[in-house]
């Protein structure tokens, strides 16, 4: 696990309203990412630093936890037309986001005796 110094003041335990944003691509501006993430909901910082020489990672803190969760669903999403991975800052305690468990729970294909 890489440890990343963050300059934001990090809460001590886990608060859905902080995310990190990797794989960003280095053309993406602030402005960018912070366009991107608004329509989840008021954002209260956002801080980017590089992640390799060619990507960026943000953490964004959102107002609402609601706002923090949703953006969880945005996992895989384009910016500049380069997947993006999202995360809870504190993703091995954070919480998972709305509907998770349903997402990652197997899909019965067995169509058989099913109507079309």
């Amino acid at each position: 696990m890489v440890t990343i110094n963050w300059k934001t003041q990090l809460p001590a335990h886990p608060d859905p309203r902080y995310i990190v944003v990797e794989h960003i691509h280095n053309s993406a501006s602030e402005q960018e990412v912070r366009d991107f993430f608004s329509f989840c909901g008021s954002i209260q910082s956002i801080e980017m630093q590089p992640q390799d020489k060619e990507y960026n990672r943000a953490l964004v803190v959102f107002e609402q936890e609601d706002a923090g969760k949703t953006a969880l669903l945005l996992g895989d999403a384009h910016i500049k037309n380069v997947s993006i991975v999202v995360m809870p800052l504190h993703a091995q305690n954070a919480d998972c986001p709305p509907n998770y468990e349903h997402a990652t729970r197997a899909v019965d294909t067995d169509y058989k005796g099913k109507p079309a």
